[in-house]
């Protein structure tokens, strides 16, 4: 017997598993992590100063900001 040729249909969407409010934004998380890393280079290439700390965790912290909302924005883009 001759088989179907009938093409499947869609999948179903599935709904998420984590409701909205528990959910973690990019850029917080991206912000925290630049930042951790930011101050270490900052102590260490200052010399252990902790002005060099802050100043790397500052820039750190903005450039994570940075990066997780362009992030965000392309995924939502897709």
């Amino acid at each position: 017997m001759a088989q179907s040729r009938k093409r499947a249909g869609r999948p179903a969407k599935h709904t998420a598993d984590i409701p909205t409010s528990q959910r973690t934004s990019g850029h917080l998380m991206w912000a925290l992590l630049v930042a951790v890393f930011g101050a270490m280079i900052g102590y260490f290439a200052s010399g252990g100063s902790i002005t060099g700390a802050t100043a790397g965790l500052l820039a750190g912290g903005a450039l994570g900001w940075y990066l997780g909302t362009k992030m965000e924005k392309d995924a939502g883009a897709r």
